[in-house]
């Protein structure tokens, strides 16, 4: 379980934020062979926060879980990453110093949406997973989180650039 976060929340948290396309999902065994890890390579199509925003630079995420051969792991509130989706992530950096370690999503899968057409044809960023998120309860205790509800991806880029320039005020 993880607390919920809001945009304000996982704006500011992620190390970056970007709108990538998966290039390829490999999983293999570790540990023994008693864990699996899938790492994500990416294509950056636009950065909107802490990645330099040249021409076809890729990123991986890399996460447990995953497929090899007819052993499967899967990890609650971690989304899978079919290659070619595309997706608007909030990540975080495995290791500050070292990014070729890879990044991991901020928030489990509250840190991807994933990218869409709507039945206009309006590019729209689908509600993130938040499966696996919980928030305080009146009572004390914790409670599910309400579901994040899909949005056009214009609004989402424009709210996180306004969160953007408020963190740097």
């Amino acid at each position: 379980m993880v607390l919920a976060m809001e945009l304000p929340e996982l704006t500011a948290a992620a190390d970056a934020i970007v709108v990538a396309q998966v290039v390829s999902a490999v999983s293999r065994l570790e540990d023994g062979r008693r864990a699996i890890r899938t790492e994500v390579e990416l294509r950056v199509q636009e950065t909107w926060k802490g990645l330099p925003n040249g021409p076809a630079s890729t990123i991986k995420i890399v996460q447990p879980g995953g497929v090899v051969g007819d052993l499967e792991m899967r990890v609650h509130g971690l989304p899978t990453f079919p290659v070619t989706e595309q997706s608007v992530l909030f990540l975080n950096a495995r290791n500050p110093r070292h990014e070729d370690l890879g990044f991991r999503l901020t928030g489990l899968g509250q840190g991807k949406r994933r990218l869409f057409k709507d039945a206009k044809g309006e590019l729209m960023a689908a509600a993130s997973d938040r499966s696996a998120a919980v928030q305080k309860a009146i009572s004390g205790g914790f409670q599910a989180a309400p579901q994040d509800v899909p949005m056009r991806l214009f609004d989402l880029r424009q709210q996180v650039r306004l969160l953007l320039k408020g963190q740097h005020q």
